[in-house]
């Protein structure tokens, strides 16, 4: 398996700073349910950036690295959902539960096909929301202009998370060297963008 690089190294730092820097500042104007959604969404970065820079790329076959990565759409999702689209926010805490479950036990009791599954169930859906969410949001002039970051970086993670998901169920998109050398630039990016978003 591919080794982080010195380039990898320091994007992974710069977005640890980046995700630091979102949670000590705050979110602006969210309401407190959506800020922990937010802080939930930017920790879980933060820690998955830590483990992969001190345990290097290896890290990312552990169970629950997985399992805990899959928070990161989720939360960040739930806060856009719960801030923009409130009369929905009960149905998707609902399916965000189910689907989160179900990567947990699938990951851990077996059944490699259904945890692939749910992992790109889980991904997709959540990556569409935040990836076409702020963007409706800013067409229809519901939301401030700076959304369409969030959009963006909603792409990014919906990128990410499906590289990583076909590459475990053996059928990788790219190479698996592609997919590891791109991994740390694109989480930056990502951060960046929910960082100038949120």
């Amino acid at each position: 398996m591919k080794k982080l690089s010195v380039t990898d190294r320091l994007f992974l730092l710069l977005t640890i700073f980046l995700a630091s820097y979102k949670i000590v500042k705050g979110m602006g104007t969210y309401d407190d349910l959506s800020v922990f959604f937010f802080t939930l969404g930017f920790g879980v970065i933060i820690v998955a950036s830590l483990l992969i820079f001190i345990m290097d790329l290896e890290i990312l076959s552990n169970k629950f690295v997985v399992v805990a990565a899959t928070l990161i759409p989720l939360s960040l999702s739930l806060a856009l959902v719960e801030t923009f689209l409130k009369k929905f926010y009960t149905l998707y805490m609902v399916f965000a539960i189910v689907i989160f479950l179900a990567i947990l036990i699938f990951r851990f009791a077996g059944g490699r096909l259904l945890s692939i599954l749910s992992i790109i169930i889980g991904h997709g859906t959540a990556g569409l929301i935040i990836t076409f969410l702020p963007l409706f949001l800013y067409f229809s002039g519901k939301a401030n202009p700076k959304i369409v970051f969030v959009g963006v970086g909603g792409a990014l993670i919906g990128i990410g998370g499906l590289l990583l998901s076909f590459l475990k169920a053996g059928k990788p998109l790219l190479s698996e060297r592609m997919i590891l050398t791109v991994l740390s630039p694109l989480l930056f990016l990502m951060t960046l963008f929910f960082v100038l978003g949120v």
